[in-house]
């Protein structure tokens, strides 16, 4: 079910970004090509501008609803997903006002000046909704690590995609936010909002495509993992506390080193040589199920 929500995101995902560059081509086509040489077009507002404005707007939040599902899966706390999806919806909302209200003007410069309030406050949340979703991303990964150092490289590996996707797409928003406070009668605060749209896209794409590399890279065989004795200190049942969440039963044999090991780990333990011939047996009334 969760391949077929990602597939469907992806389609999404290139529709409106086939349709966000039809958009800029055809406002690259009306000032450069069809009113070529006069300068009063140039100050014309084309219907395109809005559109464009709408459909960028419209795969960005269909971004960020993909990683707050993600926070969703991880975290499972409504309060966090509840205020990433307010801020996402409140930008969303913005935006859409914004171009809807920029149709009813004539010339392209006196509305970017007009409704430079409503413009403002719509760059604002989102970039707030990406530091959140980014922040929360990381923070819940991090909280995810086991101990085991595969599975622990990938999660960092995670935090780091969700880092720095996060961080392009907001600082080029916050690139947009200066351009228009500084000059919101100019156009070229235009060519920093078109970029927006391919960025998000790009983001939901990479994400997507590298979930094989790292379920490849937590499938690996040649990694092992290991637990040190050490660690086993638990006086009430000879673990860690970490150890009494372990979920499977675990009965391994080793005659060529004559060690045994009965418990119910976490994840699979294999003993170094140096432990070859120790014995580690946890006590039968902390095993839920019978061995195997």
């Amino acid at each position: 079910m969760h391949a077929d929500d990602s597939r469907n995101r992806d389609e999404e995902s290139r529709i409106l970004d086939s349709t966000h560059q039809a958009l800029i081509l055809h406002v690259v086509y009306y000032y450069i090509v069809a009113n070529y040489g006069d300068p009063f077009d140039l100050l014309n507002n084309v219907w395109s501008i809005a559109a464009s404005i709408v459909i960028s707007s419209l795969i960005a939040s269909l971004v960020q609803s993909y990683l707050i599902l993600r926070i969703w899966r991880l975290s499972k706390n409504k309060y966090i997903v509840a205020g990433c999806c307010a801020l996402m919806l409140g930008f969303l909302s913005t935006t859409l006002a914004y171009a809807i209200r920029e149709l009813t003007f004539t010339y392209v410069l006196v509305a970017e000046s007009k409704l430079k309030p409503i413009a403002t406050v719509g760059l604002c949340l989102s970039v707030a909704t990406d530091v959140s979703i980014a922040v929360a991303l990381s923070y819940y990964l991090h909280k995810s690590r086991t101990g085991f150092r595969r599975s622990d490289d990938v999660l960092t590996k995670l935090i780091i995609s969700a880092v720095t996707t996060g961080a392009l797409t907001t600082l080029v928003v916050i690139a947009d936010l200066a351009a228009y406070l500084a000059a919101p009668d100019q156009t070229y605060v235009l060519v920093i909002n078109f970029s927006t749209g391919k960025l998000y896209a790009n983001c939901l794409l990479t994400s997507l495509n590298s979930r094989e590399y790292f379920t490849s890279a937590l499938s690996d065989s040649s990694a092992i993992n290991s637990v040190p004795l050490s660690k086993i200190t638990d006086p009430e049942i000879g673990r860690t506390p970490r150890a009494r969440q372990l979920n499977f039963n675990l009965k391994t044999s080793m005659s060529s080193n004559q060690s045994t090991v009965h418990g119910k780990p976490d994840d699979l333990m294999i003993l170094a040589p140096q432990f070859s011939r120790s014995v580690v047996e946890l006590p039968p009334n902390d095993l839920k199920n019978p061995a195997i």
